[in-house]
């Protein structure tokens, strides 16, 4: 009898923990259902993009194609600045020089997820005078430590500015957010910068989601959705095998320009490579047809709405320091061997291939030049400023990333404001 009590007892024990267990595994989960913030960033962004459907399930079930997820999922950013250049392996060694010189960035987010200081109550909807559209360098320039491009803008202007500019999306996404966000707030004037490489490349895999069927960002990402149960998929993903890291071995050293022994920087692969299409190549091609449409698009619908529609053209940092790099063409011949773009043709001579990006590298900024003077579009290129200034060995942009840093916005600041004085914004 005694032994079988004790077995009694031992086994309301083990089912006792076994619920206890279950209920704090439930309420784990809940939680992570009801405060999505708890799960560990870093599992988020395994489901693109920006981890959105933790915070808004089934949101891309909702967004078309060629749409941008509202809110957007991306979250405020307090740290050393990003660095993507080391992520594909090519640039680990910058990211100290790149700490060393910007050792804090703040990008505020607004309620939709956009880089915005958070509106007041009441405030978030209201009419501004100036509309930001573009990618990762639009959103960049919304950043509040080191000071970027609006508020030096918002400064000198003063003027109420919003800025809709998303990592990762291109000129259909951009229009997209003009007729959703950016026009509903009645801007006087709509600034759309506009990046060459990745919104090239951008549209083309639009394209391509387009004939494979794809009607949805759901579509797109099916096989990168958000778990129904985020706990055990957390759980599994501590016991599985880490991706490598590159090796220092994958490692490239930095280019550098004529001049300045000391502005060591890295080149993306893909947007150096990119480089490699003319400017008939790229005319000639169903992308640019998509991205020339967009920007007409824009034109007619903030011209309807009685605003002005202000296309900006930003170079990469391949395109603004190609033509005053040193003659290391075996160099340059190595980063486009490590691109994955191997779908465009460039010479397998070291001197050809640089004599080629170098020939191309403002062929994009032409095309959307003559667009937009076709199109009666307010036009302006930063290239002559930037280019200068990597001419003058100024650090326009990080060293292990692709985008610019807050010394490149705030050199093309003050041809910004005399332009969007003309247009009417601001004191004179």
């Amino acid at each position: 009898m005694p032994s079988t009590t004790r077995r009694q007892r031992l086994a309301f024990r083990l089912v006792g923990s076994a619920l206890a267990l279950g209920v704090a595994l439930a309420t784990v989960e809940a939680l992570f259902h009801l405060a999505p913030g708890l799960v560990p960033e870093s599992f988020r962004q395994r489901f693109p993009p920006h981890g959105v459907e933790f915070f808004a399930p089934g949101v891309l079930d909702r967004t078309p194609v060629d749409g941008v997820p509202i809110p957007t999922g991306i979250r405020p950013f307090d740290g050393p600045p990003m660095h993507d250049l080391a992520d594909v392996g090519v640039a680990r060694a910058g990211i100290v020089l790149d700490r060393r010189d910007v050792p804090r960035l703040v990008l505020p987010v607004d309620r939709d997820g956009f880089v915005n200081a958070p509106a007041p109550d009441g405030a978030a909807d209201a009419p501004v005078d100036l509309a930001i559209l573009g990618d990762s360098f639009a959103a960049l320039a919304g950043q509040s430590e080191p000071p970027g491009l609006v508020a030096a803008l918002a400064r000198e202007l003063g003027v109420r500015i919003h800025n809709t500019g998303v990592p990762g999306i291109g000129p259909e996404h951009e229009l997209w957010l003009l007729r959703q966000r950016a026009l509903p707030r009645r801007p006087r004037v709509v600034l759309w910068f506009v990046y060459g490489g990745n919104d090239f490349i951008n549209a083309y895999f639009l394209q391509l989601a387009r004939s494979g069927g794809a009607a949805t960002l759901a579509d797109i990402h099916r096989d990168a959705r958000r778990p129904t149960f985020v706990l055990p998929a957390l759980a599994a993903s501590w016991f599985a095998p880490a991706a490598s890291a590159p090796t220092d071995a994958g490692e490239l050293p930095p280019v550098r320009v004529r001049g300045c022994a000391d502005a060591a920087t890295w080149f993306h692969p893909d947007t150096l490579r990119f480089l490699g299409l003319s400017r008939e190549a790229l005319q000639g091609m169903p992308a640019w047809s998509s991205i020339a449409a967009a920007l007409a698009a824009g034109q007619r619908d903030v011209a309807a709405a009685g605003g002005r529609l202000f296309v900006v053209y930003l170079p990469g940092k391949e395109q603004a320091m190609l033509p005053l790099l040193a003659d290391d063409a075996e160099l340059v011949s190595r980063y486009l061997a490590r691109s994955s773009l191997a779908v465009i043709p460039v010479p397998p001579e070291p001197a050809a291939a640089l004599a080629l990006v170098r020939a191309n590298a403002d062929a994009m900024e032409q095309l959307v030049a003559a667009q937009c003077a076709a199109i009666g579009a307010e036009y302006w290129s930063a290239t002559p400023v930037l280019r200068a200034a990597v001419a003058n060995c100024a650090e326009a942009y990080y060293r292990a990333d692709s985008h610019w840093r807050a010394e490149g916005q705030a050199l093309v600041a003050p041809e910004l404001v005399v332009r969007l004085r003309a247009l009417g914004l601001g004191r004179k």
